[in-house]
């Protein structure tokens, strides 16, 4: 077990102010909502004015790690998402923590699985500190959160192996959620189906009377 930062480059992003609303140089940006836990949400991106040294200074790079830095609950404090270059130029808020591992020392992939693991998350749910029931965590906390570094190969297999697990499971859910609805649509045909032999019926009696 390793601190990260003996792994990886640790910096925040852009504070957002008046004097840097989108104009000429906007790049678009990632907030705290665009960063769940394994995942993140691209549906609604926004932009920031920057440029210079400062946009070369937090653009994001492919295979970085974001950690939010601040959640109303503790349970999600931490929470890290991989970013894969989705967005060209893309920046990211002070209240995201970036990660960057060295990648001769770490798989980002195996880094990521194991901060969202109930081992990785431990160390911030301990260290956050709350103020006014918001748990919060700074870029000291994440510089030394412990990250197991195996071999590389080690890491890599068990990325895969995770990566197939996920893929397994959303494959597993979209098979319930088809069941699911195969279930009730045949219990609407089977009541559907039940009154047309009743009315039927009913509609019989009523003749021979």
């Amino acid at each position: 077990m390793v601190p990260l930062s003996s792994v990886g480059d640790v910096a925040y992003g852009v504070q957002k102010h008046p004097g840097n609303r989108p104009g000429k140089n906007s790049k678009p940006y990632l907030r705290v909502a665009n960063v769940q836990r394994g995942r993140l949400v691209l549906d609604e991106i926004k932009y920031i004015e920057i440029s210079g040294p400062d946009f070369a200074r937090i653009r994001l790079e492919d295979r970085d790690l974001l950690f939010v830095e601040g959640n109303g609950s503790r349970e999600n404090l931490g929470r890290v998402a991989l970013w894969l270059d989705e967005i060209p130029d893309c920046v990211h808020q002070n209240h995201l923590i970036r990660a960057r591992m060295d990648k001769a020392k770490v798989v980002p992939e195996f880094a990521a699985y194991w901060f969202n693991s109930g081992a990785g998350r431990a160390h911030f749910f301990e260290e956050g500190k709350t103020t006014s029931g918001l748990g919060t965590i700074n870029s000291t906390v994440v510089k030394a959160a412990p990250i197991p570094v195996p071999p590389m190969d080690v890491q890599e297999r068990l990325a895969q192996e995770f990566d197939y697990a996920l893929a397994k499971a959303a494959q597993q859910r979209e098979d319930a959620a088809k069941a699911r609805a195969k279930a009730w649509a045949d219990f609407e045909t089977a009541v559907y189906s039940a009154d047309k032999v009743e009315t039927s019926i009913r509609g019989g009696a009523g003749e021979g009377t």
